[in-house]
């Protein structure tokens, strides 16, 4: 099935989707778009006044095991959508310390802490404050980077692609630790369900498997596959694995 303007769609220059129990969430150059399956409905910055969307140039969506929409902006920080209330709620005005600007990618870990990727600033951490999410705590890593993704591996360990390598933070520890990738920049990371596995995709044309057998300390990274061009995303049917031919890189 085809979807376009003609259909209610407010732009055809998307730049994120993702979908909660009710709806798909769709992000354009300057509105955010609910399909329910069959009509579109659209929402412009500076409608509902101060309860609206506060910005356009959407840059990610993320939907929490809440079901609370996060709104990523090129610009403007973060706005929380709670679609039982029909609110927008900026970031902001639920974090005492600053947050990211620019928000590139968005994760929630097993402990339900929200993880935000920015633009070459500090990987933020959000810990709940309370069940209702209504106010969080930010810790941060020490380096700036640009964080393209997150994946968690074994329940505890995270794993961050950024543009100068991977990055992996022990929860139990507190500890972050730089990871061999040959500072490559990794766009995307992809967790099939194999045990001690991931994949990561990246620029420099190909896929990769980050696998271990002692721990996530002590990991060895395969080229897989080469795909002709820079690769932005990975992925792999339901269940299924990923092409497996190439040399260990």
């Amino acid at each position: 099935m085809h979807y376009g303007l003609d259909d209610g769609l407010s732009s055809t220059e998307i730049t994120a989707i993702c979908e909660d129990d009710n709806y798909i969430w769709i992000a354009t150059e300057d509105e955010l778009n609910r399909f329910d399956g069959h009509y579109f409905k659209v929402y412009k910055p500076g409608k509902g006044g101060g309860n609206g969307l506060r910005h356009s140039h959407i840059e990610t969506l993320f939907v929490d095991s809440g079901g609370l929409l996060w709104i990523g902006f090129k610009s403007g920080g973060v706005d929380v959508y709670n679609p039982h209330t029909g609110r927008f709620t900026p970031l902001d005005s639920l974090v005492a310390q600053p947050v990211p600007r620019r928000i590139f990618s968005i994760f929630e870990d097993s402990g339900h802490n929200i993880w935000l990727g920015g633009w070459e600033e500090r990987i933020c951490r959000l810990t709940p404050d309370d069940k209702e999410h209504s106010s969080f705590t930010a810790t941060y890593s020490d380096w700036a980077c640009i964080a393209s993704s997150f994946a968690e591996k074994p329940k505890g360990h995270i794993w961050i692609g950024t543009y100068t390598g991977l990055v992996r933070y022990d929860a139990q520890k507190q500890e972050w630790e730089s990871m061999p990738a040959g500072d490559r920049v990794v766009t995307d990371l992809y967790d099939t369900g194999e045990p001690r596995t991931l994949y990561y995709s990246s620029w420099d044309n190909a896929l990769h498997k980050l696998d271990w057998t002692d721990g996530p300390e002590r990991i060895q990274t395969t080229r897989l596959h080469d795909v002709g061009t820079p690769s932005s995303a990975c992925w792999a049917p339901a269940g299924g694995s990923l092409p497996a031919h190439g040399a260990t890189g």
